[in-house]
């Protein structure tokens, strides 16, 4: 095989166009799909403003992407969604020549044909939000297929460099990925030679690492706040903390291995006595086959250590991620899969007569994997089909209910909804969330009081939730409550000063009041905001 880049990809040019093909076809009934849970926070962002690229300049790259979707195409789901189908893609080619060059063509076939159709990676491609655990995926394996060309031709150390940098720039969770070009040294080169290629490497992921570090109180505060779902940031006693890592790394390997109960919320972690103890014993092997690894079986230890790598930033105790979520395995499972295929192909070159088996087994698996991915795309086309879905696997969730509250809602059944967001508050009695949703509901209804009071409840809650203070200001002013009306708007103004709409609800109760200066003051700060309605108020008649 040739030692260029451009000279594997000629030579291999068949396998990749078939594998990208692949791909497609299993995802392209995903496509179609609309913005769901956080993916609306793009209608709401200001995409064509080249400036809001840098307004994370540590994680500029996504951000970048969106812009140039959105200048060429607008806001359309069907192109958001092709990028994230586009950086899977690319994971699975790279994936393919990466095991090319360590395992043979054979393996590296079985790799990446289980890895394009897997239905664990559905949440990474499929939703648009997910898609930045594939983009920085992609990216570092495209860094680490350049890494292992370097040593042919050092060009490729540059660009591999190139490729780690973008993605640390992708997703901040990447930065601990640095650790597997030491790991590959150890498994594949001798380290003692060339442990200094990965000296750079590893000084990013130091720096990334410090700044993810600076950032933990604010996401944990985020996840308190923004999210209303409550979580301990300290005080977790150690073995509550190896509980929880056990029990993630055992449902991780289960949907690698079993891919059944797919869920947005994998809330339904096992809770029995068996279960923990099944999950520790889970663990206890992993470190086992860690240390067995090292010593005698390196593509066992990479594998592994891919997989743990990936997922380290995710399995903290420090409240700022889900213990377990499908699009985290992203990266993950490739390593499991690494695993498979290289025991698959020790057993086939010591027992040769297995080989039509495990072609047969490969192509069963490959179908029903893809044949689940294609039912898992359905459920992400709209939240009409996600949230029954998610409802369905993860009925102990308060997140699951909620969003099933607001599944009736739209639907008109207010009965139904009023039920689900109690149901949601009963399983988190701190849920700010449901309780502003309850109060929308009884809003509805007509019952104004019962609305005020979870209105109220939310807001002391999360008083970050703005939208629940405007409620409230619009209710009394209504019931021509001027004072309280202020008072809420203003509180909703504050947190929220970007909002036309407030700035001139505000001004409508100043003027009740008699405040014709700040009344006026948030008219003109309502029009320098939407200029629409400053066309509105000069078609008012003079008062």
């Amino acid at each position: 095989m040739g030692n260029s880049f451009l000279e594997i990809v000629k030579q291999n040019k068949k396998a990749l166009i078939c594998l990208a093909f692949l791909a497609v076809l299993v995802y392209a009934n995903g496509l179609p799909g609309d913005f769901l849970s956080d993916d609306k926070m793009i209608l709401t962002t200001d995409l064509g403003n080249f400036s809001q690229v840098f307004s994370q300049p540590r994680l500029f790259l996504r951000a970048f992407f969106y812009f140039a979707i959105y200048v060429v195409f607008g806001k359309n789901p069907l192109f958001f969604r092709l990028l994230n189908l586009s950086f899977h893609i690319v994971s699975t080619l790279s994936i393919y020549l990466i095991v090319n060059l360590l395992k043979g063509k054979k393996q590296a076939w079985a790799a990446s044909l289980i890895f394009a159709v897997h239905p664990i990676l559905v949440e990474s491609v499929t939703w648009i939000s997910g898609g930045g655990y594939a983009q920085y995926s992609a990216f570092f394996l495209i860094s680490l297929l350049f890494y292992i060309l370097s040593n042919n031709n050092k060009k490729y150390y540059w660009l591999s460099l190139l490729f780690f940098l973008m993605s640390l720039f992708s997703a901040e969770k990447s930065f601990i990925l640095g650790a597997m070009f030491f790991v590959y040294q150890i498994c594949f080169e001798n380290v003692k030679k060339v442990w200094k290629k990965a000296v750079p490497y590893l000084s990013l992921s130091l720096i990334g690492g410090i700044y993810y570090l600076s950032r933990l109180g604010e996401r944990a505060k985020l996840l308190q706040v923004g999210t209303y779902n409550p979580v301990k940031t300290t005080g977790i006693p150690l073995s509550y903390f190896f509980q929880n890592i056990a029990t993630a790394l055992t449902k991780y390997l289960e949907l690698i291995f079993w891919p059944q109960h797919l869920t947005l919320y994998q809330s339904e972690a096992y809770t029995s006595r068996f279960a923990v103890t099944l999950s520790l014993i889970v663990l206890i092997s992993i470190a086992i086959a860690l240390i067995y690894g090292f010593f005698k079986n390196k593509n066992l230890f990479f594998g592994l250590s891919l997989f743990l790598v990936s997922l380290a930033p995710f399995l903290t105790p420090f409240g700022i991620s889900w213990w377990v979520a499908e699009r985290y395995a992203y990266l993950a499972s490739s390593g499991i899969i690494f695993i498979i295929v290289s025991f698959l192909g020790h057993v086939e070159t010591n027992r040769p007569k297995l080989k039509r088996f495990f072609l047969g087994l490969l192509i069963v698996a490959v179908a029903c994997l893809s044949i689940r991915t294609i039912v898992r795309n359905h459920d992400w086309l709209n939240e009409d089909n996600l949230w029954p879905a998610t409802a369905r696997e993860s009925p102990s969730d308060p997140k699951t209910h909620n969003n099933m509250g607001d599944y009736y809602g739209r639907h008109k059944n207010l009965e139904m909804a009023l039920k689900e967001f109690q149901k949601a508050i009963e399983l988190n009695p701190k849920y700010a969330d449901a309780f502003h949703n309850l109060a929308n509901t009884y809003l509805d209804m007509g019952k104004t009081d019962l609305a005020i009071e979870n209105y109220k409840k939310a807001f002391e809650l999360n008083p970050n939730l703005w939208q629940s203070a405007q409620n409230l200001g619009i209710i009394y002013f209504q019931e021509k409550d001027f004072n309280q009306a202020a008072s809420y708007l203003e509180k909703a103004v504050e947190l929220n000063p970007d909002d036309a709409l407030l700035h001139f609800d505000l001004g409508v109760v100043y003027r009740e009041q008699g405040e014709k200066e700040k009344s006026a003051l948030e008219f003109q700060k309502a029009a320098q905001l939407d200029p629409s309605i400053e066309e509105f108020l000069q078609k008012q008649p003079t008062p």
